[in-house]
């Protein structure tokens, strides 16, 4: 198992919507990837999973550099420092 960054786009939906996903393979992510759309929010929008899951798109699906690790983001210390108010 190894971790895939798959991209996804939902028929009517104007957002890339970016999974990390655990599989075996490329076949195996963009399944995942798939059946994850609508999991966290099943009631917004006008279709039911079902139908979403099926009008969703793959965009792209790569294999991340490290097996078991992901940088998700970068972003200056100085931001964290405002954000928490700590001085690290």
């Amino acid at each position: 198992m190894r971790l895939f960054r798959v991209l996804t786009n939902t028929l009517n939906d104007q957002s890339v919507h970016e999974c990390i996903v655990m599989a075996e393979d490329e076949k195996a992510a963009e399944e995942i990837a798939r059946g994850s759309v609508k999991a966290n929010n099943p009631s917004r929008g006008f279709n039911p999973p079902a139908t979403a899951q099926n009008n969703t798109r793959v965009l792209a699906i790569s294999r991340t550099k490290l097996p078991n690790c992901i940088e998700v983001h970068k972003f200056p210390l100085a931001m964290a420092r405002q954000l928490s108010g700590e001085s690290f």
